[in-house]
């Protein structure tokens, strides 16, 4: 599996094959060094504590202290952390007290305590917008986006992830950019909107190369090769994983090519394809195990063991787990020996021997109650470590408040006088707090009616909107009984009056009669059925019913199949369709939604052409969309009716140049199928001059 080189402190197991690579894509964030003395070794910054400092410069040596222990010993850490922030509170130093308090966040979150990191990157954001840290505002806010992430509150996530590329976008910080769109790839991932993910991953590799970031480039490779797989299209998650391979082969980086190896085979694994998972996993393996990974190679046996029972092969199986087991007691791997003793549990159970079996299975229960009682024992010692730093500045601030009690008694033994006075002034000064403690209650009183007196505006505002949408709904309503009242019941009674002819009159009628009352019945038909799909469509889009389904889609393609059945009605008017569009030209939507988009366009161009007329599709590039024109030389339009042609309450259905009938409701649809595939649409027209409308759809990354 796919891993940045990140110590995460809530163990994934190597079998965990889901969002881990993109997990850990965040965490590098919160681990990104702000100046050059973090990369001094621990021993010369505990040295500098021993030497005649400035109280600022201790709280950098805390803080700085914190980052380099943060990768081997976050104990140590977290204290070293809690010290630099209890001197710059006292000494007003407000840069360390941000610096201190980013680290304690970022150290809570790898100890999975998500309530505490949350509450210090608060208090970070808070200060760092107080003093304009932008870059460290930036990361705070990327921070609180993970601990959502980490909740299942992924709304809140990507709110926050957006507004840290935002301010990383302003500041010109493009490695922040990459890691935030990173995250927000993450987020989509977990929704289960692969598209958007993937296509968050390709923007991120975009900027990465700009900045020569190789190795992000080939973790977002990796990313990718994930979220296909999710989509089950494991040809593309294979492709995205050796793109990533070749990447760490030019970086020299073996590790992550073994974590690609285990991926693929894991991939492979899914396809039922078992030698080439089997040589995969055991490349992986070797690499792992050559390199001196002892954990990682240790995954790659469960990972073995877990393959073994799969083919059917349980004594190899049985040999990777024992293996996985003992390495895994050596090294206190907990989560791993869980791993292989369910599965020795599995093939002693399969082979008879069930006092084994119930030796293995207790193992793995035991495992997995320890792994809960250490996370509920690393939170208690946490919250004892801070109140123990708490109690000692209580401690503190007594001895102070005995050493000034002291004092003021020599003071009224050497002058009495002197002690009068200043109980004078005592009272002097009480009774100025009481008379700023009332004028802040009187504010305080103010500034919560004001926040009332919002809140019932906010809620009447809220009101006032909701009628106006009851009213645009019933408007709505009525006119769609209106279209059902006036456009069905016309073509239905011609219908029914042609048809009652044919059936009473049917000898009497002469054979060109009959064949021009079929004919009408079937245009009526036609014309019915036409507005029933458009209705229905139309309908559903409002509901939210429709959901777009984007891919990688050839223009040239979607067009010439749109085009297929609207020849022939071209032919009958004698229309020329020049379709200019680039083979090589993709884009990425949904084709069954842009097939009716271009439909329904290219439908009305005929329509409203005139006979021996020219219509003209083209495309062009716009930073990341293609346009795609559609323009004629027929009737036009004029501004109103282009300023009415997207709403159903004020459309006016026009006939064709050859009479031809419409329901009014193509456009419509057009407009909101577009909406929802974040395209835009633009009308250019003149009345006798030819109309052109100008699509707006994402470009394929």
């Amino acid at each position: 599996m796919v891993r940045f080189l990140v110590k995460f402190k809530k163990t994934v197991t190597a079998n965990n094959f889901s969002l881990v690579s993109i997990l850990l894509v965040m965490l590098l964030l919160t681990t990104i060094p702000d100046s050059s003395v973090a990369q001094n070794p621990v021993d010369t910054l505990l040295s500098k504590l021993k030497m005649p400092i400035a109280d600022s410069a201790k709280v950098d040596v805390y803080a700085d202290l914190a980052w380099e222990l943060s990768r081997s010993n976050q104990e140590k850490a977290l204290e070293y952390a809690f010290l630099g922030l209890n001197l710059a509170e006292k000494i007003s130093y407000k840069k360390g007290n941000c610096s201190c308090l980013y680290r304690i966040a970022v150290l809570y979150f790898q100890l999975g305590e998500y309530d505490n990191s949350l509450g210090y990157y608060k208090r970070t954001l808070d200060i760092s917008q107080e003093i304009g840290l932008q870059r460290r505002e930036a990361y705070s806010l990327m921070g609180m986006g993970m601990v959502y992430f980490q909740r299942g509150d992924y709304k809140k996530s990507l709110d926050y992830y957006m507004q840290s590329k935002k301010i990383c976008k302003a500041i010109g910080d493009n490695y922040g950019v990459s890691y935030s769109l990173s995250n927000m790839a993450g987020v989509y991932y977990e929704q289960g909107d692969y598209g958007k993910s993937i296509k968050n991953n390709f923007d991120g590799v975009a900027i990465r190369e700009k900045i020569g970031d190789s190795l992000g480039i080939a973790y977002s490779f990796a990313n990718i090769g994930e979220a296909f797989y999710r989509m089950e299209k494991f040809d593309s998650a294979l492709h995205y994983n050796n793109i990533a391979i070749d990447y760490f082969n030019l970086l020299g980086d073996k590790k992550g090519v073994s974590d690609c190896y285990s991926t693929i085979a894991h991939t492979y694994q899914k396809m039922k394809k078992y030698d080439n998972a089997y040589r995969f996993y055991n490349q992986s393996l070797k690499i792992r195990d050559s390199l001196g990974f002892r954990k990682e190679t240790v995954d790659s046996h469960v990972s073995l063991g877990k393959y073994f029972l799969e083919v059917g092969k349980p004594n190899n199986a049985k040999e990777h787990f024992e293996i996985a087991y003992q390495d895994g007691n050596r090294l206190n791997l907990k989560r791993t020996i869980q791993s292989a003793a369910k599965g020795l549990s599995q093939i002693s159970e399969q082979e008879g021997n069930y006092e084994l079996a119930l030796k293995y299975h207790k193992v793995y229960k035991a495992m997995g109650d320890s792994l809960w009682d250490d996370d509920k024992t690393r939170a208690i010692a946490r919250i004892e470590m801070q109140n123990a730093l708490e109690e000692l500045n209580v401690e503190n601030e007594i001895e102070k408040a005995l050493k000034e009690a002291e004092y003021q008694k020599n003071i009224e033994q050497q002058n009495y006088w002197m002690a009068f006075f200043i109980v004078v002034l005592f009272l002097l000064l009480v009774l100025v707090a009481v008379l700023v403690i009332a004028g802040r209650i009187k504010q305080k009183i103010n500034i919560k009616l004001a926040s009332q007196k919002r809140e019932i505006e906010l809620h009447s505002n809220n009101l006032n909107k909701k009628n106006e949408e009851l009213e645009q709904l019933n408007a709505t309503k009525n006119k769609l009984f209106s279209i059902i009242a006036h456009d069905l019941k016309n073509p239905l009674n011609s219908l029914i009056g042609f048809s009652k002819l044919l059936l009473d009159h049917y000898d009497k009628i002469s054979s060109e009669k009959r064949l021009d009352f079929i004919q009408r019945i079937y245009n009526s038909a036609t014309h019915t059925n036409d507005l029933l799909n458009n209705l229905l469509q139309w309908a559903r889009s409002q509901t939210n019913s429709i959901k777009p389904k984007p891919e990688k889609i050839g223009l040239q393609s979607l067009l010439s199949d749109v085009l297929l059945p609207l020849k022939p009605i071209a032919d009958n008017k004698s229309i020329k369709i020049m379709l200019e569009i680039r083979p090589e030209k993709y884009v990425f939507c949904d084709r069954n939604m842009f097939f009716v988009v271009f439909n329904n366009l290219i439908t009305n161009a005929i329509k409203f052409s005139k006979r021996n007329d020219k219509i003209t599709i083209t495309e062009t590039d716009d930073e990341n969309f293609c346009v795609v024109s559609v323009a004629d030389n027929g009737i036009g339009m004029t501004e109103e009716q282009i300023a009415n042609m997207f709403d159903i309450n004020k459309a006016v259905y026009t006939s064709g140049t050859d009479k031809e009938q419409g329901t009014g409701l193509g456009l419509i649809i057009c407009m909101e199928f577009i909406r929802l595939n974040n395209g835009k649409i633009k009308i250019k027209s003149k009345p006798d001059k030819g109309s052109e409308f100008l699509i707006s759809l994402p470009l394929f990354a």
